[in-house]
């Protein structure tokens, strides 16, 4: 069983590959969700390109979300930044097949979307933490907003 839960991150990739034509077409989208420690649920609307609008209602958990740090771009190398920093400094981002599995495996393995405590170092060595709700989507301008 634990071979299994191994390889659903890269079945997830083939799957994922699969519902964009193979192509590029890839993104990450991140929002962050305000005030996260008072909040049990997120909702969510999905604006379609058809016009067409749908909402959905995650539960959600403060203490539940991913914890991932993410390093000052010059401890990185200013030509490649992290996927989870690009995706929060734009709202997307365009993500490699590479990026999809890290992310996949972030994301608690079975899933396409997560809930991430990301924190970030500051300069003079401060660091903050902020929660996001982050997913994957097959074009850029997803169009999909957090509810107040």
């Amino acid at each position: 069983m634990t071979g299994l839960r191994h390889d659903i991150p890269s079945y997830l990739r083939q799957l994922v590959s699969a519902w964009t034509n193979n192509s590029n077409g890839k993104y990450l989208t991140a929002i962050q969700v305000p005030d996260p420690s008072n909040r049990s649920s997120i909702e969510l609307t999905f604006n379609a390109k058809t016009g067409l609008k749908r909402r959905i209602d995650l539960p959600f958990a403060e203490d539940k979300c991913r914890d991932l740090e993410i390093r000052p771009p010059a401890a990185v190398g200013r030509d490649h930044s992290h996927w989870a920093a690009r995706a929060i400094k734009d709202r997307e981002t365009a993500i490699n097949d590479d990026e999809l599995l890290d992310f996949l495996i972030k994301a608690n393995n079975d899933t396409t979307f997560g809930f991430f405590k990301i924190k970030t170092e500051q300069a003079a060595a401060t660091s903050s933490s902020n929660a996001y709700i982050m997913a994957i989507t097959r074009s850029s301008q997803s169009y999909i907003d957090l509810v107040s």
